[in-house]
């Protein structure tokens, strides 16, 4: 029964013991989730694990900006490895994205793009196309409210990539509203 347990939290919180209170309050939750059937408890798991069952968000904030850095750094790593393409529409439609003669700007102007992937090609963009940034790039991923134009203009030119990646960005957010939701008290251990 977890009622002697909430009684002895609210005794330690009395003393001003809070942190065992939370810690003690944590571990009543965790047993909880722990009786639920497989598919619950798993389910109840992947909300309650990254903020320690609500004794500490800082968790689930630590493991957000764990996969952030490691999203900007493979970015980054995509970028210098030349498998970063552009994306904008309207530019496909363009002669001189593909460097033909009939271009009639002047593609000295124009910033060279070279795509290793599938075989490897060089592409032009206007001067004014905005150059891709691994960071601005992240944070758009992970922040939605951010919008620097970057995951408009550029994706990494594998499927497969832009897969893992989307997957990575998803595992974030739903990091970030887990601290959030922590940190606002609705993934706090309950009191009784």
């Amino acid at each position: 029964s977890p009622a002697p347990y909430f009684q002895l939290a609210s005794v330690l919180e009395k003393q001003g013991r809070k942190d065992d209170a939370t810690r003690i309050r944590a571990q009543v939750r965790r047993n909880e989730v722990g009786s639920y059937g497989w598919f619950k408890r798993m389910f109840a798991r992947a909300f309650f694990w990254p903020v320690h069952y609500g004794a500490s968000p800082c968790r689930a904030l630590g493991l957000m900006l764990g996969l952030f850095i490691a999203f900007v750094a493979s970015v980054a790593w995509l970028k210098s490895s030349e498998q970063m393409a552009p994306t904008a529409t309207g530019i496909f439609r363009d002669s001189c994205y593909y460097g033909a003669t009939t271009c009639v700007e002047n593609l000295g102007a124009w910033q060279e793009v070279r795509i290793a992937i599938p075989s490897p090609k060089l592409r032009y963009v206007p001067p004014d196309y905005p150059r891709m940034s691994p960071l601005e790039f992240g944070l758009e991923a992970f922040v939605p409210l951010f919008s620097f134009g970057q995951r408009q203009h550029w994706a990494p030119a594998s499927p497969a990539v832009r897969l893992i990646l989307a997957v990575v960005a998803f595992l974030g957010i739903f990091l970030g509203s887990l601290f959030a939701a922590a940190v606002s008290g609705l993934l706090m251990p309950r009191s009784a």
